[in-house]
């Protein structure tokens, strides 16, 4: 494949049905010259093998391919177990359904995973997402934190041409002009609209400035995550970065143009009082 990056992948299969672990070691021999397959029925032995490579091989398991759902050791304890061994592995979710509460307990579920394919799937489909999941490196977010006309649009401009994306605001506020409207960094909506999001858990990163509530849609998060690309977002709210960073650990990278303490002295008291999430 061309676009297959040569080196030796390591590759954990944990479904509790060997036909399955079977086929999808056979499929990916046949399909890749240079993966190692390893089979676990067993939750307890994948994690095992996982800390094994990581503490005593100088190459670690690259991607995980688990079902979700699963007996004894659930699939959702499975991947918390995993990140809290290594945060960066890669992780495959197959199953036939993903039920809604999941997403609703843990609004940042997709957030700790690498893809999702969803039963039944074809041998293409299911090797083109090991293709795309470990050719690249996932996308990542900088968080730009600036008192107001401190240069964050000079920096994201300079970004910019360095192939770094914008991640869309959502806010209500209305356009300041129609070359904001044109560039689509920023989306506004109206009040309503932005309540009825919120209420039902789909922005992330709420907060207001100057009477307006800004957000980030959970989906564009999400994208932005999994995507190939970088993005940046910008915010003169420097808790609203920490907070970013602490729950999404390696994939968010905060900036700082001012420490956050020494935000308090421009003026940004009652924007901070106002964070609403």
């Amino acid at each position: 494949m061309a676009d297959w990056e040569e080196k030796d992948y390591q590759i954990i299969i944990l479904d509790n049905e060997p036909g399955i672990r079977s086929l999808f070691s056979r499929i990916i021999l046949k399909r890749f010259s240079s993966v190692k397959c390893f089979e676990y029925e067993n939750t307890m032995n994948a994690i095992e093998k996982i800390k094994e490579t990581l503490e005593n091989s100088p190459a670690k398991i690259d991607l995980l391919v688990q079902d979700l759902c699963r007996p004894g050791i659930t699939g959702v304890r499975t991947i918390e177990m995993v990140r809290e061994i290594d945060p960066e592995l890669k992780i495959i979710i197959q199953s036939g359904y993903l039920p809604p509460y999941m997403i609703n307990d843990d609004p940042n579920f997709m957030s700790k995973i690498s893809a999702f394919i969803e039963k039944p799937y074809g041998v293409k489909e299911m090797t083109d997402m090991i293709t795309r999941t470990l050719k690249k490196t996932e996308g990542g977010i900088y968080v730009l934190a600036a008192p107001s006309g401190y240069g964050k649009s000079t920096i994201v401009e300079k970004l910019q041409y360095q192939g770094i994306k914008t991640l869309r605001k959502v806010t209500t506020r209305s356009y300041r002009d129609n070359n904001e409207e044109k560039k689509l960094e920023t989306e506004s909506i109206c009040p309503e609209e932005f309540k009825y999001l919120k209420d039902n858990n789909l922005l992330l990163a709420c907060h207001l400035f100057e009477g307006n509530e800004y957000a980030i849609r959970k989906t564009d998060f999400i994208d932005a995550l999994k995507g190939e690309g970088k993005y940046i977002y910008t915010t003169t709210n420097p808790y609203l970065a920490i907070n970013l960073s602490n729950e999404f650990n390696s994939r968010i990278k905060s900036i700082f143009i001012h420490s956050p303490i020494d935000f308090a002295g421009y003026g940004l008291e009652k924007r901070l009082e106002n964070l609403t999430r």
